[in-house]
């Protein structure tokens, strides 16, 4: 199981949009915006397990596959970088950005408003920016079939999907890596079936 996954996941390539950047592109856009940084060393896996994806890390991890989560703080119109301390896991203003890394390029993004919702307009623009195109295919709702995080959105060649979660998080990522998930999930679930079936008998020894 762990062999497949890797190799399916290393096959997401990007095609178009933003997704499939290395982390340098993404630490340059921001820095040379003025309006964003890394949060500090120290609190970065405090922070990578805040995101909007975190159920499936454990997962991930006890499969044995690399991969790098990074995240950053971005100003919106109420908020100032110079007026932020990202040595601390918690702020109250801006956006919390978290990428997901495979072999170097992102295939999940996931943004936070830290002090309010995501309007619609701002919800759009972001897709829009990641799928690399205006036509955006809204569902009426979240889909669930073959997907690990379930979507809403999605580019119109189907290569990439998008999700709210709750009102002040959304979630952009590859479909194939989304559909990739799914499917570890199933094998691994299933794997823990067997191992319960297994060893039921011995933990309940003396009851």
């Amino acid at each position: 199981m762990c062999m497949f996954m890797t190799l399916c996941i290393a096959s997401v390539v990007p095609v178009q949009g933003r997704l499939g950047e290395t982390k340098d592109t993404i630490d340059s856009r921001l820095r040379n915006s003025n309006s964003g940084d890394s949060y500090r060393r120290e609190v970065q896996e405090t922070k990578a397990r805040q995101g909007p994806y975190a159920r499936m890390l454990p997962m991930l991890e006890a499969a044995g596959i690399e991969f790098e989560v990074h995240v950053w703080w971005n100003a919106d119109g109420d908020s100032r970088l110079r007026d932020v301390d990202l040595s601390r896991p918690r702020t109250n203003s801006g956006w919390d950005y978290f990428v997901v890394f495979f072999d170097g390029r992102s295939v999940l993004e996931g943004y936070r408003r830290n002090s309010g919702n995501i309007s619609v307009y701002e919800r759009d623009e972001l897709l829009r920016r990641n799928f690399g195109t205006d036509d955006v295919i809204e569902h009426s709702e979240p889909l669930r079939d073959g997907s690990y995080f379930t979507w809403q959105y999605e580019s119109d060649d189907g290569t990439m999907r998008g999700v709210m979660s709750g009102r002040n998080q959304l979630m952009v990522f590859k479909s194939e890596f989304d559909r990739h998930l799914a499917e570890m999930n199933r094998q691994w679930r299933e794997l823990m079936d067997q191992e319960a079936q297994q060893t039921y008998r011995e933990n309940i020894v003396g009851f």
